[in-house]
């Protein structure tokens, strides 16, 4: 009989045969796994631009060895990951992190390929690929801003500024005026504050909400004002004009013509301008205190006694005596006596002279 009982030595053999297999075994699957990368994605939707922000890591997983990037691609290609790039380090231990930004309703997933190599040489046959899904929900955090105009009759304008109250973010307005006046403003969601823009300013009102415009507004008459007083008098010589502007208006401008000249005159609030002219047939003087308003027309009319012809002045009464003629009959009868009376004096002369 034959015997089929293994010596020791084949034993030997087979247990150190079992063990070397075993041993190339280790060596040979060692640099497989222990060499790879892996890659994680998170995506953040950034309220304040409605874009989605993808945080990618790159982990090392190598035993101990720092790793590298060898070659990298990314979907989108048009938006680019930050910090991962070729030849970038991937620490052992930690993690390389980039950053993917992409526009939100452009893409509903991002990709991302890496390929590592080691300081011992190893290079991975196949890369890590991460992958991200996202929706297009990222809104982007925004005001729902509105403007209401208030004109008041003494020129000012009020401007309310509110934020809806479905607001995502709080509106940061600016008014600005006209001789550059500005105002700036934050209203909180579902909040509202107000401006006075003064009657100097209020010509030319803009609305800003985060540096665009929103709405623009002036002042106009509100409707409930009292109105300017325009009153005239006739006398025989002049026509008369007063305006009168009543207390709480704003200054009020007219125009006031007399068919030949025309002046511009300002009346202050609470206060009246009288402006005189001549009295002339058919005189008419016009005011217009806003353009486009119909005028109102005030004609001259003197009374009816200024308009008759007055009576002859009244001769003087005669006073006193005619005693001119008298007067002027003494005074010849005082020179023929004179006369008379120089002749004598001659005769007597002549007769004496010849007497001797």
């Amino acid at each position: 009989m034959l015997n089929r009982r293994p010596t020791l030595r084949r034993v030997v053999l087979l247990v150190v045969a079992v063990i070397a297999g075993g041993f190339a075994a280790v060596i040979g699957a060692t640099p497989a796994s222990a060499h790879f990368s892996s890659i994680v994605g998170k995506p953040t939707c950034a309220s304040d631009t409605g874009n989605w922000v993808i945080t990618w890591s790159v982990m090392n997983n190598a035993t101990a060895l720092v790793g590298t990037v060898d070659k990298v691609s990314f979907t989108p290609a048009t938006d680019p990951v930050s910090q991962i790039v070729p030849g970038a380090t991937i620490p052992n231990p930690g993690q390389l992190t980039g950053t993917q930004t992409i526009a939100n309703g452009t893409a509903t997933v991002a990709t991302l390929t890496v390929q590592a190599k080691w300081s011992d040489g190893f290079e991975e046959a196949q890369p890590s690929i991460g992958q991200v899904f996202f929706d297009n929900k990222c809104v982007k955090n925004q005001p729902k801003p509105s403007a209401a105009f208030s004109p008041a009759c003494d020129g000012t304008v009020t401007v309310t500024l509110s934020d809806d109250k479905d607001a995502t973010k709080a509106a940061a307005f600016t008014v600005t005026g006209a001789a550059g006046f500005t105002k700036s403003v934050s209203v909180a969601q579902g909040g509202s504050s107000s401006v006075v823009v003064p009657a100097a300013a209020a010509s030319a009102i803009t609305v800003l909400v985060d540096g665009e415009q929103l709405t623009t507004g002036a002042w106009k008459d509100p409707g409930n004002c009292a109105p300017v007083a325009v009153s005239s008098k006739s006398d025989c010589t002049s026509l008369t004009v007063t305006l009168d502007n009543p207390a709480g208006n704003r200054p009020a401008d007219a125009m006031v013509s007399d068919g030949t000249n025309s002046q511009d005159v300002t009346v202050p609030a609470g206060g009246s301008k009288t402006l005189t002219f001549p009295g002339k047939p058919s005189l008419t003087v016009t005011v217009t205190l806003a353009a486009g308003a119909a005028p109102t027309t005030l004609k001259w009319t003197p009374a009816a006694a200024c308009q008759t012809t007055p009576p002859a002045a009244p001769t003087l009464p005669t006073t006193g005596s005619h005693l001119g003629p008298v007067i002027a009959s003494g005074a010849g009868l005082l020179g023929l006596g004179a006369a008379v009376l120089y002749v004598l004096w001659r005769r007597r002369t002549a007769a004496e002279s010849r007497s001797f």
